[in-house]
């Protein structure tokens, strides 16, 4: 057998470094204002799931759930919220609603 000659690459090889000593979010790209928002909301905004909602916060839940969440999560999400916002809908609707539309395992 050959000796494997790969050569190993730096633990930060190809990340951009950053001169600002900023919060861990501002370094990621997150929106300040987003950040804070999710924190009002208790959401993770650095999160994949937990950014696309608040990106999406201002359309209905009926179209977010249209194109990003898997449409069998219908069955179980109470329908007196689909026509809200996405935020108004967390704001107002239980575990439930913010489970459906936060969760991992329900997106496309």
């Amino acid at each position: 057998m050959r000796p494997n000659k790969r050569k190993k690459k730096p633990k930060d090889a190809g990340k951009e470094r950053n001169g600002n000593s900023g919060s861990q979010s501002n370094a990621q790209g997150t929106n300040p204002d987003l950040a804070r928002l999710g924190a009002q909301l208790g959401i993770k905004a650095d999160s994949k799931a937990g950014a696309n909602v608040l990106e999406n916060r201002n359309t209905t839940v009926r179209e977010f759930i249209a194109k990003n969440r898997r449409a069998s999560i219908l069955r179980r999400f109470p329908s007196e919220y689909l026509d809200k916002t996405v935020e108004q809908a967390i704001r107002q609707g239980g575990t439930d609603v913010k489970k459906l539309l936060l969760d991992s395992r329900f997106s496309k």
